[in-house]
């Protein structure tokens, strides 16, 4: 059984305050999340709450920590740096290897044809934070 959250967050860089994704809604469920290889975990747009990351994918075992996992289609304002390994992507090796525009490291980021593709923030570099609506915006 899963969970959709109606109201809009955002990943923010701690450091800087810039997006790192579009408007997210929270998701949740009961099962765990699979993790396969050459797929995302689920859709963008929709980001999910954990407290460890497990993965295996492309022959190997990953376990990070992490507190938030998001689809790549749903990051904006950030690269992925030279701490990586992968032929046509990036795999993260045991520090994070998306940065932000501000040169602050805000998480570890999966894109190699090998792996699974989903982007995972900590909160120790990002901040999570509601969404405006326009209604809001439009009475101040």
């Amino acid at each position: 059984m899963t969970n959709s959250d109606t109201k809009l967050m955002k990943v923010i860089c701690r450091h800087c305050r810039k997006d790192l994704s579009h408007p997210l809604r929270a998701f949740t469920s009961d099962d765990p999340i699979r993790l396969l290889d050459h797929e995302a975990p689920f859709d963008p747009g929709l980001i999910s709450s954990v407290q460890e990351f497990r993965c295996r994918a492309g022959g190997f075992l990953y376990k990070f920590p992490a507190d938030w996992i998001v689809n790549n289609a749903s990051v904006i304002n950030c690269t992925a740096t030279d701490s990586t390994f992968g032929c046509c992507g990036c795999t993260p090796k045991s520090e994070p290897n998306l940065m932000c525009k501000c040169g602050s490291m805000v998480g570890f980021e999966w894109s190699d044809c090998l792996d699974v593709r989903f982007t995972i923030f900590e909160n120790m570099m990002v901040g999570i934070v509601p969404v405006s609506s326009p209604s809001d915006e439009s009475e101040s």
